[in-house]
């Protein structure tokens, strides 16, 4: 059965997966949807990062999102899209260097 994601895009999205957090009230329901499709594969593979800090869950995510469900795989690459999406609209940042 082909993988639904290719190991070094999963690992992008993992890269992603704690940057939600921070994100605006208009990516709400993408972050619902990551926490609903993953809780079982997070609490199932990554239950020593839960309270560990964002850097472990982050590894954590990372390195066993190979195993995670299709749902939860499917989850990650739309919040990835929608950050993808959102850093695209953002303006180029400014410098002080003038």
């Amino acid at each position: 059965m082909t993988s639904l994601l290719s190991k070094s895009t999963i690992s992008v999205i993992a890269g992603f997966f704690l940057v939600l957090a921070a994100v605006s009230a208009g990516k709400a329901d993408t972050r619902a949807q990551v926490r609903q499709s993953c809780g079982q594969d997070i609490q199932q593979y990554c239950q020593s990062a839960i309270g560990g800090g964002k850097e472990k869950m982050r590894n954590c995510v990372r390195d066993n999102a190979s195993q995670f469900s299709e749902p939860c795989r499917a989850a990650l690459k739309d919040a990835w899209q929608v950050r993808r999406q959102q850093n695209d609209k953002a303006p180029a940042a400014q410098t002080d260097a003038e």
